[in-house]
Parts: C-alpha cells; structure tokens; sequence
C-alpha cells in the first residue's frame, strides 16, 4: 500500500470556507473550521480510496463542501443535521451504524449534546484494478454483520474469534478499517501467508483477490470492510 498522504486536507479545508458578510462570523467561522481541521485524520490515501476520521463537538460544523461517492461510518453515538441543496434532516446515529452518499456538494453540524466521531471512506475516479467489478462470494460461515449492500458498495463488519479463522473466499478491491487490536495471518491465493496485526484505527487496502484469514491472537478481529464494487 502507498504511504498515506495528508492532501485529503487541502481538500476538506477547502469546503470549509467561512460565509457571511459580517467580520465577527467570519472569524468565528475560521476558527471552527481550524479546529475541525486539526481534528481530522487520514487513515489511508492511495489512488483508489480515500479513508479519514472526523471528530466533531457539539455546536461545530462543516461549511458547504464537494464530496465524493462515500460511505460514512458512525464511530459514536451523535445527532448531525446533514444539508444537500435544498433538502436539511437532522439523524440520530449510533456508534456502528453506517450509511451511503452519492458525489455533490453537502454541509452538516453536530447539533446533538455528544462528541461526533466518524469514519469517511470515498472511491476515487480512477478505474478499479481488474478484476474488481466481480460480485463478491459469501463466506461461508463468516461471522457477519452486512451494513449496506448498494450498486457501489458492500460494508460490513466482520469479527473472527481468537483462533478463528474464514475459509477462503473472494474479496473485491477493498479498505478494511480496524475496530479492534488484533494479530491475523492472511493467505491469499498465488501469494505466501503473511502475519500482520493492527491497532485500533488503522487502515490498509487490498486489491480483488481470493483469500483465507486466520485470528493468530488472543483477542478478537473485529473490523468494518468497505468494498467497492465500482
């Protein structure tokens, strides 16, 4: 996987562009968008995805912005008024929801009286690796958790107990994001078995392949997985 990138960023600092005429809202505009930029952390950047957390307190919010086909995952309990044009909802999500937006210009505020905390995941334009418009196989008995299951995306959230494993299956070009601490050794198919483990909050890519995993640890692999199918 290539290294992350911090230019996610620019790109988010750029939506956040202070409105209004008056001096006063403008700075306090300014400083809120400063702190919400210094509370964002990319997780993965690379040609085909991009992978942030957002942290948003009670009373913040993000000005209008462009945003790409995206999967937002709720990492806590928070009450957000999302605004597209002339549609403006307020939802309440929980910790382990997840839901989809297409590509266009969008603002939302944490209007609720706890911390946002999210996880964004976008598709870049650039075409998938080959081999990545297949449609996805069941795992067998792989203990999952199906979120959203679009044209665009499958999320779900898969745990595999300590000394668990998945049999082999395919897998579409794919960011998978931590939720757990944990230790796997990953087999995919025409390549050796490797060893990896993870923190919490991390985030690595893999390209459409068939593959086995194995919980080498002693605590549970929990992780959300975003595939895309286009």
């Amino acid at each position: 996987m290539r290294a992350h990138r911090v230019g996610l960023a620019a790109v988010v600092t750029a939506g956040l562009v202070a409105c209004g005429s008056e001096a006063p809202r403008a700075e306090e505009e300014a400083a809120a968008s400063l702190a919400i930029d210094a509370a964002r952390q990319v997780v993965l950047d690379n040609d085909y995805a991009t992978a942030f957390t957002l942290t948003l307190e009670p009373g913040e919010s993000v000005a209008p912005h462009e945003g790409a086909a995206r999967v937002v995952y709720a990492l806590s309990d928070y009450t957000i008024r999302y605004s597209e044009g002339a549609d403006s909802r307020e939802t309440n999500w929980r910790a382990g929801d997840a839901h989809v937006h297409a590509a266009g210009t969008h603002a939302f505020a944490n209007t609720g009286t706890t911390t946002a905390r999210l996880l964004v995941v976008s598709r870049t334009d650039t075409e998938l690796p080959a081999g990545g418009s297949a449609a996805a196989e069941a795992a067998g008995d792989e203990p999952t958790d199906l979120l959203v299951d679009d044209d665009r995306f499958r999320v779900s959230v898969i745990t595999i107990p300590a000394g668990g494993a998945l049999p082999q299956h395919a897998g579409l070009p794919r960011v998978v994001y931590s939720l757990s601490e944990y230790s796997i050794r990953y087999e995919a198919e025409g390549a050796a078995a490797t060893e990896q483990s993870f923190q919490t909050g991390e985030a690595h890519w893999h390209t459409a392949d068939r593959h086995t995993i194995t919980n080498t640890g002693t605590t549970d692999a929990r992780f959300l997985l975003v595939q895309f199918k286009q």
